[in-house]
């Protein structure tokens, strides 16, 4: 699933094609998303003029006139490009937009986990109820201190809950950790301040260099038709179970929590 530098890459890639242009043709050829898509879709974009894209954690927020949000989530398999009208779609094409500017906006999503909602900013944000976005906001230690004194499960749950900090999915949190030297199952509870600490500095690390080698391509996300993130070939320990510490040679582990994996390093995670 994408994460936060993936679609934040996205959101970079689109923004200067996509501002300012206007929503002129809508073509939906499959309406079975998380939530299906509305019939009258093309009614409510058609001439609307993107004025601002944006993001909050996961989520790609489409401002457009007169006070209407496109909400994009891009789920489990989502991808969005820009490209030609006469370039040929990838596989599984959910809709295509034509724009003023002589570019389609398509989204393409195998497994139809993605999401997408219309209205306005205001009741977006109350039906998301996302917490803080976590390099936007950059929450601070006395964050970090607040949620320690109400949660008692592991870090690893806590980075991924996105009612709590919105952004960090399952390999970001294995990356953070890694860079804060916290073992993933620990407890919140039990981390002290000077670990907190090193946990806010890596958030902001991780998402920054993963944003600047363009997210992490590990399954089916691209920044556009064709071209993949690199940010994986930088992991410190995400899908590396076996392989050697970039820092102490200790052989990466792997536990599987809750059906998801945590890799870390048995020696540099305490």
């Amino acid at each position: 699933m994408p994460e936060l530098p993936e679609v934040e890459t996205i959101r970079r890639v689109l923004y200067p094609q996509i501002l300012g242009a206007s929503i002129e043709k809508i073509e939906v050829l499959e309406s079975r998303l998380r939530s299906p898509i509305p019939a009258n879709l093309p009614s409510l974009l058609r001439h609307r003029r993107v004025v601002e894209l944006q993001r909050h954690g996961k989520y790609l927020f489409f401002i457009l006139d007169q006070d209407w949000v496109w909400l994009q989530h891009l789920g489990m398999t989502g991808k969005i490009f820009l490209q030609a009208p006469e370039d040929k779609p990838e596989q599984h094409l959910i809709f295509s937009m034509g724009l003023d500017n002589g570019l389609s906006l398509r989204y393409h999503d195998a497994r139809r986990f993605g999401y997408l909602k219309i209205a306005s900013e205001k009741e977006i944000h109350a039906a998301l109820h996302l917490g803080p976005d976590s390099l936007l906001a950059n929450p601070d230690l006395s964050f970090w201190k607040e949620l320690k004194q109400r949660h008692v499960k592991s870090i690893k749950s806590v980075l991924m809950d996105q009612s709590l900090i919105a952004g960090i999915g399952n390999i970001y949190a294995n990356e953070i950790l890694a860079c804060a030297g916290i073992h993933p199952q620990r407890s919140l509870a039990e981390i002290d301040e000077s670990s907190l600490s090193r946990l806010k500095r890596s958030i902001r690390k991780v998402l920054l260099e993963a944003i600047r080698f363009q997210g992490s391509s590990v399954s089916d996300y691209y920044v556009s038709a064709g071209k993949k993130g690199r940010f994986q070939e930088r992991f410190l320990v995400y899908s590396r179970d076996g392989a050697p510490c970039r820092t102490c040679a200790t052989k990466i582990v792997a536990v599987k929590e809750h059906g998801r994996n945590s890799f870390f390093c048995p020696r540099c995670q305490r």
